[in-house]
């Protein structure tokens, strides 16, 4: 019997654990605009925020997720994602993946707005890239990687999406065509003059899949870090842990210029 075909726009964070989780279930082929590495996935340095301290509580974190959100939050989803965090972490330790620790205990750090510790992460600032290479391994040879390929637009047949019309860095067209596509292409922070993101974060999959007929929601929430230092050369992120451990944001004259939440 011929096996399912699934099409995933993105190699990502989000692309890769839907990949490993279909496995069984799909034939997976991944398109990067890119590289396998190309995204924001790798430039995250914090951290995940989960409970998993003694004197930590699911209560206190879906609380500190709404104070932060300024309860415009979706209630029912942050409760699950929160709720469910802590299986997804021991799966995830359970697939090979090292959170720091010191003797057996993981080192939980505190970023804005949460009242306890507990932020995993791993090589201190490298828990984006270490988290893309662990599900990348997990995935050799079991998914087909396309790198340097944009996609374009998708393909209907009979209201349906069947595919995606990609294009390659020669401008040379390829459709390919799968029972299911999913799109796991991040957001479009890259099209701002100043930013962290990577530059190719410019909202490709959200407009191919608003062309299509896909609904979009919450398109105005898009964050803007208070702490990124833009040099003559480079800019770069001064990590949201500093802010965690107590530091302040002043202007010229010493005055505190944006709000702690705790």
């Amino acid at each position: 019997m011929k096996r399912k075909q699934l099409i995933i726009i993105g190699t990502g964070l989000s692309a890769c654990q839907l990949a490993y989780n279909l496995l069984n279930d799909y034939d997976v082929i991944m398109l990067s605009k890119g590289d396998k590495q190309t995204g924001n996935t790798v430039k995250a340095q914090g951290g995940i925020a989960c409970v998993m301290g003694q004197h930590d509580h699911l209560d206190s974190h879906i609380h500190d997720t709404l104070m932060a959100g300024s309860f415009l939050n979706d209630v029912a989803q942050v409760e699950k994602l929160i709720k469910n965090a802590p299986n997804v972490m021991q799966s995830l330790i359970q697939s090979g993946f090292i959170f720091d620790q010191v003797v057996g205990q993981f080192i939980l750090g505190k970023e804005g707005a949460h009242q306890h510790r507990r932020i995993l992460h791993a090589g201190g600032d490298q828990t984006g890239k270490r988290l893309t290479c662990h599900y990348h391994q997990l995935l050799q040879d079991k998914v087909t990687i396309i790198e340097q390929t944009t996609a374009v637009d998708l393909l209907k047949q009979e209201g349906r999406c069947v595919g995606v019309r990609t294009v390659n860095h020669s401008l040379e067209r390829q459709d390919y065509f799968a029972d299911a596509v999913v799109l796991a292409t991040g957001g479009y922070a890259g099209i701002f003059q100043h930013h962290s993101n990577d530059p190719l974060m410019t909202g490709d999959g959200i407009a191919i899949g608003y062309r299509a007929g896909a609904a979009v929601k919450d398109l105005e929430f898009i964050q803007f870090h208070p702490t990124l230092a833009i040099g003559h050369q480079q800019r770069f992120l001064i990590s949201e842990a500093v802010r965690g451990e107590g530091a302040r944001l002043v202007n010229g004259r010493g005055e505190y210029i944006m709000l702690i939440i705790r």
